[in-house]
């Protein structure tokens, strides 16, 4: 039986190739535009990122630029947790410089006293949850 649950999140800069593939990116409307001779602009305007959650393979998301070492997000002791969700809020400094567009998260599981199962990028292969942020940041440590 589990023991506990640890959610860290990563602040990352998302890379454009990962966002057109799951958003309207500007440069994408274009080549739609481009590509089949009809008006896509509007969809440029439509606000996808508010609540864009996405699961990437972590071998994919090992090669991101992270903005500053993983964070702790939670951390539940099956024992004496008794809620329903968690509701955090967390501050973070930058280590590194980049455009903060996305968070990476991932958990860790105690399945035992000294063991535990991970989505951490380099720690197994099951897919992570990004969120991207609808407005980049430019961060400088």
């Amino acid at each position: 039986m589990p023991s506990g649950l640890k959610i860290f999140g990563l602040p990352a800069t998302i890379p454009d190739t990962e966002l057109s593939k799951r958003t309207f990116l500007p440069e994408v409307v274009q080549n739609w535009q481009s590509w089949y001779g009809m008006e896509f602009s509007p969809l440029s305007e439509v606000e996808l990122f508010s609540n864009l959650v996405d699961f990437i393979n972590p071998y994919t998301v090992r090669l991101w630029k992270s903005l500053s070492p993983p964070v702790l997000l939670a951390d539940v002791d099956f024992k004496t947790w008794r809620g329903f969700g968690i509701n955090k809020t967390k501050t973070v400094t930058a280590n590194a410089s980049g455009r903060l567009n996305g968070l990476i998260v991932y958990f860790e599981l105690m399945v035992g006293p000294t063991t535990l199962v991970s989505t951490e990028e380099s720690a197994i292969t099951q897919p992570e949850e990004s969120r991207p942020f609808s407005v980049p940041l430019a961060i400088n440590p």
